[in-house]
């Protein structure tokens, strides 16, 4: 997004904490200006109270970003920053309109599951939020979540994530293999993929032939945890393909007979979008985003994963039609353009932006 708003005349300057830079340094990479901070906090050793030991070392980051910025500002002549709520990174508003948007803070995905989060990131997070001028989320999901989490009434905007649809385009002469389920994410349980491992068990046994790929980085613990789901002789269906650049990622979906996202919690499935845009059928969680992303039997199909004998059912009728899916693909791709396409967000993202400074006059 930052490239396409430079290529259409704003000035954008991305700052943040870089763990592989030795000093701040400051660069220009495709019209963008960067400034990647050093981390000079990370290794400051906790001092000693008695019997405990406290570390300030977050507090002394986000106050040393806080100030890295308002520097930036001046210098700059910045008119408006964007910040996220994961983490809560800013220690105080800055001198200009602040925007916050909202996809996925840990206290918000905490209270969706229902587990007990880190009461200091939440309070980061919520010191963030609360200085926000304005609130967007990546769905309505988690807008609303996020806002039950925090208590927080102030109204938000819904601007949805998007793709770039030329670079994940409809990829010709590719033969698209229909027993070919494709994962692309993270290789982690919030991606439902124990789900989806206990279900493609059950799909393995009355569909001999399908069989699943996975791309993302792997952690070799929980791929032993998964594989361990699916009985020893169905295994060797399984392929772990690791991590993909982005560069390669049109052409793996492209022949996939239909892509997955599982997910227990999604703010917003960027995968799923890049696969719909390469005419691709999909099959999203119905939990979370996915429903907002995917309207069921015409451009994809909303599937609940934590039934799993229903959705082995549901995912073998869905590849025995090559013919829905194949429309389903075509209607998905259409759909991206529309609603998704990096092109048309744009400028939702100006008009949001330039709305945001006119009430700050």
């Amino acid at each position: 997004m930052a490239e396409g708003l430079v290529a259409k005349g704003v000035k954008v300057m991305v700052l943040g904490y870089d763990p592989r830079v030795p000093e701040d340094i400051t660069s220009v990479e495709g019209g963008v200006t960067i400034i990647r901070l050093f981390d000079r906090y990370e290794k400051k050793k906790p001092f000693r109270i008695g019997r405990y030991y406290i570390s300030l070392k977050q507090f002394w980051k986000r106050i040393y970003l806080s100030k890295k910025l308002e520097s930036v500002i001046k210098e700059y002549r910045i008119d408006l920053v964007e910040s996220y709520d994961w983490s809560g990174p800013l220690w105080k508003k800055p001198s200009v309109p602040l925007v916050v948007r909202m996809h996925g803070a840990n206290a918000a995905y905490a209270y969706y599951e229902g587990v007990r989060g880190s009461k200091l990131v939440r309070y980061f997070e919520s010191r963030n939020l609360r200085i926000a001028d304005s609130l967007c989320a990546v769905s309505q999901h988690i807008g609303k979540i996020t806002c039950t989490a925090f208590n927080l009434k102030q109204p938000f905007t819904v601007i949805y994530n998007s793709t770039n649809t030329h670079h994940f385009s409809v990829q010709e002469n590719v033969q698209r293999d229909f027993r070919k389920i494709l994962y692309v994410g993270r290789i982690v349980k919030r991606k439902g993929l124990i789900e989806l491992f206990k279900t493609i068990n059950i799909l393995f046994d009355f569909n001999t032939g399908v069989h699943l790929d996975l791309a993302g980085s792997l952690n070799d613990t929980f791929h032993e945890e998964l594989l361990m789901l699916v009985d020893d002789p169905k295994r060797t269906r399984i392929n772990f393909l690791g991590f993909i650049p982005n560069a390669d990622l049109p052409l793996l979906y492209a022949r996939a007979g239909l892509f997955v996202m599982p997910s227990r919690a999604e703010a917003f499935g960027i995968t799923a979008i890049e696969a719909m845009s390469t005419s691709t059928a999909v099959a999203v969680t119905n939990k979370a985003s996915g429903p907002e992303i995917v309207e069921h039997g015409i451009d994809g199909y909303v599937v609940d994963f934590t039934n799993h004998s229903e959705a082995a059912k549901a995912i073998d009728a869905i590849l025995n039609d090559k013919e829905a899916l194949l429309k389903a693909g075509m209607k998905a791709r259409q759909k991206v353009i529309d609603n998704f396409s990096i092109d048309e967000l744009l400028s939702v993202n100006i008009d949001y932006y330039t709305n945001v400074l006119a009430r700050a006059v």
